[in-house]
């Protein structure tokens, strides 16, 4: 396997991981993607879903400072 398939293949799996932890956060998942995204590693799971609360978390504190003035 070529240097840059594998390249292509672990951002199109961190890809898929943001995909899937973004669409499991509004609690929608088609089950023929459910099926799909079985291979993914569960640490890069684990891993976007932290960076994606972190990320909310601050986008939230943010939004209330704002309103709050």
């Amino acid at each position: 396997m070529s240097v840059e398939k594998q390249r292509t293949d672990v951002a199109s799996n961190w890809l898929r991981s943001i995909r899937m932890v973004a669409w499991g956060f509004f609690g929608v998942r088609k089950r023929s993607e459910f099926e799909e995204d079985v291979r993914i590693h569960p640490l890069q799971i684990v891993l976007v879903g932290l960076v994606a609360v972190f990320v909310l978390v601050i986008a939230l504190v943010a939004l209330v400072h704002w309103v709050a003035g």
